[in-house]
């Protein structure tokens, strides 16, 4: 039984694996590929097919493609209903694509898979997060942990190259932005902040250039289709768009070639229009990434290494203008777009390994890299305590960037000697935000609670983090020796309490 590391990407999926000569290796797709494409597809209106098969049927099949779900993980959101009224969200369409992660890797290694360590954005909300480890369950996979992407990609590098340095990892993939700073030495990665953009990402590129070739096509035939009913020309416009992108990584233009009004129509866009297409993007990831250093208390001279990983890895405009402001090259040692996967797949051997430090695959024991991994939360959360229509700021009990796991707990007063309940209102968020700009994730009462005429610090809140990253809530009234703990039921997007 081997163990595996699995970049669940919104464009692409990569598993990797630590092989019996102690290297990490792409497990290929049945397709032969390096990646399963992130697409579905219901071509019989039924059952949805997913990868490259899917991906060869959009024109085929236009109106039953569904790509980048993974953005929809944690909404609760309707994808699809087939034609027996079945409803798929992003969580049973990732439960789908990882099925054929596990089914392709079984075949390629001749074994079943003991654990799996799957990759996910750091800003994931715990919600996001519980859907695809429910999907990972469905699936058959037993997930030892959850890794940040960009901490993978650093236990890649740090495993690989062997050296002390304080290393920033920029991962602009197909769907989110993700930037953390690393410290890195023989034998461990201390992750010392993290941050990114939920919806920034490649997919913002290909739309820009989707949206050039609107309007040429607009001013020169007026030809304006309909994203209702023309949904062959759309995908077909979304796949040279996209192959248009990689293009002028390459190439200083590209031609890009459309059936509009029954004919064929070419429009031509140079790197340099692309350039512009992109800068704002670009604009606000690298403000991300200012406003990260600055949170860790460092500058761009601190740093020793900038790695660029993800599809952005792809984009020379991304590299040049990290370069500009770091001041020095912007490495690419490994290969950005596995380098998240490799990561993963370490992550699990470390977390796999026996008492004597190897870990099986293929019925070999071999060592498992020597490795300590300590990450850390991208947002903080906190709680308004007390009456919420009186009391509307965040108090922030885990503050970003601690520890993961962890815990931590503080004592709050009631604001007037008469109540007799608290209700506790659990925030994501920071120190100082108001409640509605954070996101609720869960709310304990306490009811029935004695007077306290002193106004004593009585309510207790304490938050623990799991190695996942995800939080579970508690809350103690320490006159009456009342507690609750939060229930967290997504699948409703409801958190109960239970109290006791």
């Amino acid at each position: 039984m081997s163990v595996l590391g699995i970049d669940y990407g919104t464009t692409n999926i990569v598993a990797a694996i630590i092989n019996q000569f102690g290297n990490v290796k792409v497990i290929p797709s049945a397709e032969g590929e390096d990646y399963i494409p992130s697409v579905f597809c219901f071509e019989d209106g039924e059952k949805p097919i997913v990868g490259r098969e899917a991906e060869n049927l959009r024109l085929a099949h236009p109106d039953s493609i569904i790509s980048e779900s993974k953005l929809n993980l944690g909404s609760n959101k309707v994808l699809h209903i087939t034609k027996s009224g079945k409803a798929y969200t992003a969580s049973d369409l990732a439960a789908v694509a990882l099925k054929k992660v596990r089914k392709d890797c079984e075949l390629f290694l001749g074994e079943g898979i003991d654990g799996v360590v799957i990759s996910v954005p750091a800003n994931f909300t715990d919600a996001q997060k519980q859907d695809l480890l429910d999907a990972a369950k469905i699936a058959g996979f037993k997930v030892l942990q959850l890794v940040n992407e960009p901490t993978a990609a650093a236990i890649a590098y740090s495993v690989e190259k062997r050296n002390d340095l304080k290393l920033m990892v920029v991962d602009f993939g197909g769907g989110t932005f993700d930037v953390s700073i690393a410290q890195c030495e023989d034998q461990s990665v201390k992750v010392l902040g993290t941050d990114g953009i939920a919806d920034l990402g490649g997919r913002l590129f290909t739309k820009e250039i989707s949206d050039r070739v609107l309007t040429v096509l607009k001013d020169e035939i007026g030809f304006v289709p309909n994203p209702e009913t023309d949904h062959a020309f759309f995908q077909d416009l979304n796949d040279r768009a996209e192959q248009a992108k990689f293009s002028l990584g390459v190439k200083e233009s590209t031609k890009i070639t459309i059936c509009a009004n029954g004919k064929y129509h070419t429009v031509e866009l140079t790197r340099d229009d692309f350039n512009e297409m992109i800068c704002p993007f670009i604009e606000k990831m690298l403000a991300k990434c200012e406003s990260l250093l600055q949170e860790c208390n460092l500058d761009w001279d601190s740093i020793d290494k900038v790695l660029l990983v993800g599809g952005g890895s792809k984009v020379p405009k991304i590299k040049e203008e990290l370069e500009l402001v770091y001041g020095r090259p912007v490495s690419q040692d490994i290969d950005g777009m596995k380098a998240i996967a490799f990561g993963a797949a370490i992550n699990a051997a470390v977390l796999a390994a026996d008492k004597d430090g190897n870990v099986v695959h293929q019925g070999r024991a071999i060592p498992a890299p020597n490795v300590e991994i300590r990450d850390v939360t991208s947002y903080g959360i906190g709680c308004v305590v007390d009456d919420p229509n009186r009391d509307d700021i965040c108090a922030v009990i885990l503050p970003k960037h601690s520890p993961i796991p962890s815990q931590k707990e503080e004592c709050f007063r009631f604001k007037y000697p008469d109540q007799t309940a608290a209700s506790i209102v659990i925030l994501q968020g920071e120190e100082g935000d108001l409640r509605s700009e954070c996101e609720e994730i869960g709310e304990i009462t306490l009811t029935d609670l004695p007077l306290d005429e002193t106004l004593s610090e009585r309510i207790l809140v304490r938050y623990e983090i799991d190695k996942n990253g995800m939080c579970t809530a508690y809350a103690e009234d320490k006159i009456s020796d009342k507690k609750a703990d939060i229930q967290f039921d997504y699948s409703k997007r409801v958190n109960r309490a239970s109290a006791s």
